[in-house]
């Protein structure tokens, strides 16, 4: 798990994971590809912002996979289609 809040990292700890990178205070990529001995098979980045997305395309071994798990842009990326959808399903019950 990595993340640049402790307390979430300790929540993680709590519940399994086996090791954990505070985003805060060290090159992820880097505390990464070191952990695991030249990079990870598959990176899961949910945060959605461009500095993220690169860095799980980073830490991947050759031949590694980074599915979207995110919007690129984050949340905000995804607001205007999920207001038009919201907005359907208003005027369909009127």
């Amino acid at each position: 798990t990595i993340d640049g809040v402790a307390a979430k990292l300790h929540v993680a700890r709590e519940m399994g994971a086996t090791d954990t990178i505070n985003a805060s205070n060290v090159d992820v990529v880097e505390a990464v590809k070191e952990l695991t001995g030249g990079g990870v098979h598959y990176a899961f980045e949910a945060v959605g912002k461009k500095q993220t997305a690169e860095q799980s395309f980073q830490m991947l071994r050759p031949a590694g996979s980074s599915p979207p798990a995110a919007p690129a842009g984050g949340e905000h990326a995804a607001a205007p289609c999920a207001r038009k959808r919201r907005n359907a399903f208003r005027k369909s019950r009127r």
